[in-house]
């Protein structure tokens, strides 16, 4: 997900979506949350949710940073709108298709494309409305950057996940049947699992 998330940053989709969300939606916080709750539901209808969630979590990230709000009070909400989204389409979740292979496979009329629509297109609008009206009172207030920066007491990040237990130096004797190969050539990296980092 976070893969994905990068290369539609650096490729400027997300940039492009982001202008379009920030144009649309103010900078008002109830329009920010119902703006991007209503687009994550929409594509999560006929995407999956962790594509639209690598997606639009760049998006929500960078309008967070350019108004000044915590980011978990948009992402939050951006999860939440990928998964009523989800409600709305036979391939808006893999249980609506679970099950209509099975009415499929018993006989029986399957279900189509938009049969979810309406009893998923009203718990969207609902959940949507909600959050933005009421629930976005209860969302979390935090700045992650500071509270990451606090919570590492100034570790860096190599100490603060014990990145030192999983890396190792290795030398090779002069002996060594590997001795004067390159890394592609000696296939260490790959018949070993790992990865090298540097010579």
């Amino acid at each position: 997900m976070f893969i994905l998330s990068e290369g539609l940053t650096n490729t400027g989709v997300a940039n492009a979506i982001g202008r379009q969300v920030l144009r649309l939606a103010g900078n008002t916080e109830a329009r920010m949350i119902f703006v991007i709750m209503l687009s994550s539901g929409v594509l999560s209808a006929f995407m999956n949710n962790i594509g639209v969630a690598a997606l639009m979590l760049p998006v929500v990230v960078d309008i967070a940073r350019k108004v000044g709000i915590p980011a978990s009070r948009l992402l939050m909400p951006l999860a939440y709108g990928s998964l009523l989204g989800g409600l709305t389409t036979l391939i808006g979740t893999p249980p609506n298709l679970l099950v209509a292979n099975a009415l499929k496979e018993n006989g029986l009329r399957p279900f189509w494309l938009f049969d979810f629509t309406p009893v998923g297109g009203l718990v969207m609008l609902v959940g949507i409305a909600y959050v933005a009206l009421v629930g976005r009172h209860v969302l979390p207030r935090r700045d992650s950057t500071g509270d990451v920066a606090r919570q590492r007491g100034g570790k860096s990040l190599r100490e603060e996940y014990n990145l030192g237990e999983m890396t190792f130096i290795l030398s090779v004797n002069p002996e060594s049947p590997v001795n004067g190969l390159t890394l592609e050539e000696s296939r260490l990296g790959r018949a070993l699992g790992l990865s090298v980092v540097a010579l």
